[in-house]
């Protein structure tokens, strides 16, 4: 299912000319020895850059076994794809891992924005966890936003990169070809394909 992802995200990439392209990796399979080789050798079979792609693993995959982890990202990160951390926030207690690993950014659950707004210390949480990412040079992204208050606080906030509902629902890729060419210069910054795998 993940090979089949990743291809499918890579045919999108090559569709979407330079438009960035986000996928999300089972911890089973980022865990396989070959993966970094599967994936370089799907790169060179598509001819798609690198860098329109995105790779996103979760906490439980760097902590597992962090020799392995560190060198496989950084191994990724050597082909010019980036690689974001998922759910940041939501699973560890220890932050220490992070001193491991070169990443590029962290994306928060969407359960950071259940009370923002609201509640002030909701706020001062998810701007903490902003400004952490950014001290650690990673750009930061927050899912699940669903209206536009939540888009232009988090905009205040100095978020990266926003994810949910009010910035685009699900569509096929003929839509998001078209979705990507009503961008202001027809290349938007942030992914617009996530697939999970």
């Amino acid at each position: 299912m993940t090979d089949w992802t990743i291809e499918t995200a890579l045919a999108a990439a090559d569709r979407l000319s330079t438009a960035p392209v986000a996928v999300n990796i089972s911890p089973v399979y980022f865990r396989q020895p070959e993966f970094v080789s599967r994936l370089m050798d799907k790169f060179l079979r598509a001819r798609v850059r690198p860098d329109q792609l995105s790779i996103e693993i979760t906490e439980s995959v760097l902590i597992e076994n962090l020799d392995n982890a560190r060198q496989s990202v950084d191994r990724i990160r050597e082909m010019g794809v980036k690689v974001f951390l998922d759910d940041f926030g939501t699973g560890f207690s220890s932050l220490s891992y992070l001193q491991h690993f070169e990443l590029d950014g962290l994306k928060l659950d969407k359960s950071f924005l259940r009370n923002v707004g609201d509640r002030r210390k909701s706020n001062q949480i998810i701007r903490s966890m902003i400004d952490f990412g950014h001290s650690l040079d990673m750009r930061v992204v927050v899912e699940g936003v669903e209206s536009d208050w939540q888009a232009r606080l988090l905009q205040l906030l100095g978020c990266d990169l926003l994810q949910g509902y009010e910035i685009g629902m699900p569509m096929p890729l003929a839509d998001l070809l078209k979705f990507r060419d009503r961008c202001p210069g027809g290349q938007p910054q942030q992914p617009l394909v996530s697939l999970a795998g």
